[in-house]
Parts: C-alpha cells; structure tokens; sequence
C-alpha cells in the first residue's frame, strides 16, 4: 500500500548530510511498514538490520551493561557491502539506545540509521534536547487522498487532474467521491483498518479490527505516565472525545466522578504528546491569537483517527453494514476530520464561534498569515469572515461543503473584503493542504 510519506524518506536517504532520522506518530500509524516494507523491502532489497528494542532482550543487555560500539557492530554482524539501512525499532524515550545511535552514527558515518518512537513517557517538565542530533519525521494514519488512491484509482486521478492541471470534475464522480468519502470517514485511516475493509469489504469484519485496535491503545496508557491516577484519566479522555465534541466545549465535570480541567492538563498533554488527541482553543477574535497552544478555559479535542473516534460512536458503530453507517454521519465527526488535516500543516490552531453564528471557525497562522476554514452549507461564513477580520489579518479563507451545492460555487480566485475565497467539497482538503 502506497503512503506518501515514502517520498520524504527517500529524499533523506539520498542525502549525503544526513543525520540519523526518528520518526515518530500516533500507534498503529504505519511508521514500521512504511520504514521496514516500502523502503527496506521494496526499495533496497532487504538489505538492513532491523531490531526491536521492545523484544531483542540481548541487545538491550548489551547496551545496558555499556558495549563498545566495536563490539555492538560485531553482535549486529554488519557488512558494510551488504547492509544499506539500520532500523532500530520500539526505541520510545530510551535515553541509552538514543545515546548508541548517535555514537553508531558518529563512527559508521555514512550509514542511514532509523530510529521509529512508538510512545512518548510524559512527564511535567521533559527534556528533549538530546534529540537535537536527529533529523526528524512525523507519520500519520492514512489522509483521503492516500485512501481514495487505494480505494479507486480512476477517480484519485481525477481530482488529482483537478488539482494540478485545473481539470474539471464532472457531477457524477464528485457523487462517486463523496460516497468513497464517507466510507472513509467511517472507518478512518489506520493501515490495517483500511486493508481490512478494502480486501474483505465487510463492515463488521472491519469494526472488529477497529475494536482491537482501540482496546490495545487503552492497554498501552500505562507506559505513557509516571502514576495511575493520570493513566486512568487518560483512559477517561480517550473514552470520551466524540461525547465532548457534542458538547458546547471540553468539560472534565462531565465525566464521572469530581474532575476538574486541572485533574486533565496531565493526561491531556500526554495523550497530545503520543499523538491520540489534538487540542484546539477558543478565542473570541484573532486579536488574541497567541503563539502557543495553551489549555484556555474552552477548548475542543479531537482524535487522531475517525474509525477509533467511531468506536465511541453508537449511532455509527453498532450500525450493519457500511451504507447504513455512512447515513449516520453527523457533523462532529466532520469537525474532526478537518481538525486532523489541519493539525499536520499548522502547529497553531484557534477556533471561533461568534454569537448569533452557525459557523464554527477554524484561525490557523503560519509564518505571520492568518488562514481561516470552516464548513457549512449556508453563505453565512463570508459574514462571519467580515466580522472576524476587523484587523485584517486573514489572507486567505476556504469554506468547505459536504453536499454538492444547487448554486454556482465561488472562483478560486474570488477577493471579498480583501480576504481570498475558496470554496470547495470537503473531501479536497487533504489534497489542498498537500
């Protein structure tokens, strides 16, 4: 299965400045298939060494016990002509096998070294300055533009035509878009979920993978935190995003027991930090756009992937078959589609909900532009727009739809109150921001 973060890592195996690369992402993102498969099988022949730092018991006692890099090499049994590509698996936070991959680097020089960090141990105030010797690399579950390539070919050409050569799409396979669309948004983007529904086509074969698939992350929240108080409010976060997003804001006081916002900063930062959730807050205008992500007083969070977010989900996951699921769609699962699109392009993300307004607004700022999205079947987001931009800090502004419009569309090149319109279906928006 084709991901498109392969490009980048050629890129930097090509490059003679190389350093040794961590990737990291969220669990079950496909870091070691797109590391091992697509480019140590697929592109240099199984020529690499791959450990997994979680399981090669002798190979952490060597470490342990404070190996020479001479003798290291001998238990990895490298042939210099042979071996193209080291791959040290499962190293998380590990600060000594971190340590030995750059002193691995420092005397081989010339070999590529992947380093692939599954989890992130949180901690209230963390050091991570030892990774400043590290090119670096975050991979996410599958976008919809990667799964309409798996999905349908033909149609993943079209937009794609669309896109870079101004090809027009006809109505009936923007229909057929939207139809592969809400499938996607169903079952979301993890590889084996998406190989799962693909092969077999079968919802409730794909929901159990989707069950196993969340139940294992939960079994994982231990290792994530210094206590079990903040692992088992982590599992409560967790087990509450999609309930929270029918709500007006994030509230702790509504799950059980007598939790406070402050009872969450810990288990909410680290379930950020592994990339489960993301956060995004509330402002009131982009005059208090700040340049960090602070937990304000309201805030909404969002799940790193849909089919796990739909686990939660009543109304979609206890449905039969996948056409009875699509129909149970609901604008939440909308909003966090679009919020995990945006969370790989901008680092800083607000969102606005003026009184009197249907639009929820998403600000995101990028090297001092102001980009605004939101998504809506009505015109009343040029209004809001207007509203927002008193300082006229917004350059550039999309509005997303979810139903082929009955009414002409605005041009791409369209200029209101000097803002740049766009208007588009809101499966474009992962090929937009690519």
């Amino acid at each position: 299965m084709y991901r498109k973060y392969i490009e980048g890592l050629k890129i930097w195996y090509k490059n003679e400045n190389r350093r040794p690369l961590a990737i990291s992402g969220p669990r079950f993102s496909g870091k070691t298939y797109l590391v091992k498969t697509l480019l140590g099988d697929s592109i240099l022949n199984k020529q690499y060494i791959y450990i997994d730092c979680d399981r090669d018991i002798t190979f952490l006692k060597l470490i342990n016990k404070g190996i020479k890099v001479e003798e290291l090499l001998s238990y990895l049994s490298i042939n210099y002509n042979n071996i193209k590509l080291l791959i040290f698996d499962n190293v998380d936070e590990n600060k000594t096998i971190i340590s030995v991959i750059e002193k691995l680097h420092e005397y081989l020089q010339t070999m590529p070294i992947v380093m692939i960090q599954t989890s992130k141990k949180y901690y209230s105030s963390k050091d991570t300055t030892y990774m400043n010797s590290f090119d670096k690399m975050t991979i996410y579950p599958l976008d919809f533009e990667e799964y309409l390539l798996v999905r349908d070919k033909y149609l993943y050409i079209n937009i794609k035509n669309h896109f870079e050569n101004g090809k027009r799409i006809n109505k009936t396979i923007k229909e057929d878009i939207f139809e592969i669309f809400k499938e996607y948004l169903v079952i979301g983007g993890l590889p084996e979920v998406v190989v799962t529904y693909i092969e077999t086509k079968n919802y409730g074969i794909t929901k159990d993978v989707i069950q196993k698939l969340s139940q294992q992350l939960i079994n994982g929240f231990g290792r994530n935190y210094l206590n079990v108080t903040s692992a088992y409010n982590a599992v409560e976060v967790f087990q509450n995003v999609y309930g929270s997003l029918n709500q007006s804001f994030f509230k702790a006081a509504s799950f059980e027991g007598t939790l406070r916002i402050r009872d969450m900063n810990i288990p909410l930062n680290g379930l950020i930090d592994n990339k489960i959730v993301s956060l995004v807050s509330k402002i009131d205008n982009i005059a208090n756009m700040s340049s960090n992500n602070t937990h304000n007083k309201h805030f909404r969070v969002y799940m790193y992937d849909l089919g796990i977010l739909n686990y939660q989900n009543d109304e979609i996951f206890f449905k039969k078959s996948m056409e009875e699921a699509k129909k149970a769609i609901k604008s939440a699962l909308l909003e966090n589609y679009i919020v995990n699109e945006l969370c790989k392009y901008f680092e800083n993300i607000k969102y606005v909900k003026l009184k009197n307004k249907k639009d929820l607004v998403f600000l995101c700022i990028k090297d001092e532009a102001y980009f605004a999205l939101s998504y809506s079947n009505t015109r009343s987001f040029f209004s809001t727009l207007s509203l927002l931009n008193k300082d006229n800090k917004i350059i550039n502004a999309i509005k997303l739809y979810d139903k082929i419009p009955s009414k002409k569309i605005r041009s791409d090149n369209e200029i209101i109150n000097d803002i740049k319109l766009k208007e588009m279906p809101i499966f474009a928006l992962s090929f937009v921001l690519n």
